[in-house]
């Protein structure tokens, strides 16, 4: 038992594995952040090879092509140029997304971290108030 005022090390160790909890929603935040990065290159990669296919082949990828499938399946003039043309606009969607994505995972991380901190002190308040 600890002295009355004094804060004993199993709070301090609970306090600390609280806090870890923070730790843990930034790892699995990291495994959230590249997925804007990655649906661009997935779309990327279809998009290269689209021009090469022939023009039947072209309507199974429009799922695949997500918001650039209306620009360039339905567009007109040759695939190549359609592709061209799309390609800044979706790497510019992607990037808002990204920054959106980046933008809640830090506010996640603020929130949990002062909830996990105000946690800590009404445990130790708790604690001396014994």
């Amino acid at each position: 038992m600890s002295e009355p005022g004094r804060t004993s090390g199993d709070w301090i160790g609970f306090l600390l594995a609280a806090i870890m909890v923070v730790g843990l929603a930034g790892l699995f935040a990291t495994y959230a952040a590249p997925l804007p990065y990655q649906r661009a290159l997935a779309i990327e990669r279809v998009m290269a090879k689209l021009p090469a296919l022939p023009a039947t082949a072209w309507p199974q990828y429009r799922e695949a092509l997500g918001d650039s499938a209306p620009a360039i399946l339905d567009g007109s003039g040759p695939m190549a140029a359609r592709v061209a043309a799309e390609r800044p606009v979706m790497e510019a969607r992607f990037a808002r997304e990204a920054a959106a994505e980046a933008w809640r995972l830090r506010l996640t991380l603020v929130v949990v971290t002062a909830l996990a901190c105000g946690f800590g002190v009404v445990l130790m308040r708790l604690q001396r108030g014994r």
